[in-house]
């Protein structure tokens, strides 16, 4: 396929003066789309045939390697008066390209090139023919090719190709898109459309918020990449982790520990209150911390070993009043209890 400014060249010339010799010539054509094009003749067989090469040299010296040798297109070369008719396509990386040719045909006057050819160059400037889409996202704006969102199925590509279509009924301009979403990650959505960038966010909590964006966008290969980033960060850091500051002292337990027993924590981590420090959920409990590890215990386990006082299972009777913990409730009055009739 031809770049988006590729350029078709018609060149009329002679090399009779040139060939007189039979010796190697080469012979400069012209400098289009950032390469030098020329032709080289070098003889064969005893001077009667030479190899005519067509030569696209990059003329941008600070150009990475690997742009200096996309060029593609298609030569002919022909002469009317000989019937002469050579034809050829750049492929791959080749910037050379060679055909063998009957002395004669290269000396007479009506020798003609008819060269189309694009470059890779050239698509880094395609603003010459194409104007940018305006995109409003919580606000902000963006702008983009049309060419860049018909790349990949998006929300973005079926909603330009409904407004282009309503446009065109109303013989109106240049679409413009609004789309009611927080821009924090719009443009590493942006650049995954553009060119494939697998740059995510780093943290579980944006990357949680970028696959929402992803999905809503409906770019299912990028969903795909968040969805496989969630599961390894799954790995680094202890999955449902929980710390809980108690008084001043540090538990650590898992989510699946607290959501165990209905109560104060279950509601508190389904409903999402809790701050993340370091990945991992924490919790600020301002309570002491003399009985919490019972506390968890019996979370764990659903059966605890208690003090023998009464006045210390009084006070765990009240913490687990304090955590909606009804089962240790009523633990803690059975054990009560028993404890009296055996005093008595």
């Amino acid at each position: 396929m031809m770049s988006e400014i590729a350029s078709v060249v018609h060149l009329s010339f002679s090399l009779r003066q040139e060939l007189e010799y039979g010796r190697s010539m080469k012979k400069h054509l012209m400098n289009r789309n950032f390469f030098s094009w020329s032709v080289t003749v070098v003889p064969v067989e005893n001077g009667e045939y030479f190899d005519l090469y067509l030569n696209a040299k990059c003329t941008m010296s600070d150009a990475p390697d690997y742009l200096k040798n996309q060029v593609e297109g298609e030569f002919l070369f022909k002469n009317t008066s000989l019937d002469l008719c050579v034809s050829g396509k750049f492929e791959g990386e080749s910037t050379r390209l060679c055909c063998k040719t009957a002395r004669k045909s290269l000396e007479d006057q009506n020798l003609s090139l008819k060269l189309t050819f694009g470059t890779t160059m050239g698509r880094a400037v395609p603003f010459i023919r194409e104007q940018p889409i305006t995109l409003s996202v919580g606000g902000r704006k963006f702008e983009v090719l049309e060419s860049t969102i018909m790349q990949k199925f998006s929300r973005l590509r079926l909603d330009l190709l409904l407004s282009k279509e309503t446009l065109e009924n109303k013989n109106e301009g240049t679409p413009r898109l609004f789309y009611d979403r927080d821009p924090k990650h719009f443009q590493l959505i942006l650049n995954f459309i553009r060119d494939g960038s697998e740059n995510l966010p780093k943290t579980w909590e944006e990357l949680g918020e970028f696959l929402e964006e992803a999905k809503y966008y409906e770019l299912k290969e990028l969903i795909k990449l968040c969805e496989e980033a969630l599961e390894r960060k799954s790995h680094e850091v202890p999955f449902g982790l929980v710390s809980l500051n108690v008084g001043g002292t540090v538990f650590q337990t898992t989510k699946a520990t607290l959501t165990r027993f209905d109560g104060m924590f279950k509601t508190m981590l389904d409903n999402g209150i809790s701050v993340k420090i370091n990945e991992i959920d924490t919790l600020f409990i301002d309570r002491s911390p003399k009985h919490f590890d019972l506390i968890l215990n019996f979370m764990r386990d659903g059966d605890v070993e208690f003090p023998e006082t009464s006045r210390e299972i009084r006070e765990i009777r009240r913490e687990a009043q304090y955590y909606l913990l009804g089962g240790l409730v009523e633990a803690c009055e059975q054990f009560l209890v028993a404890g009296e009739k055996l005093d008595f």
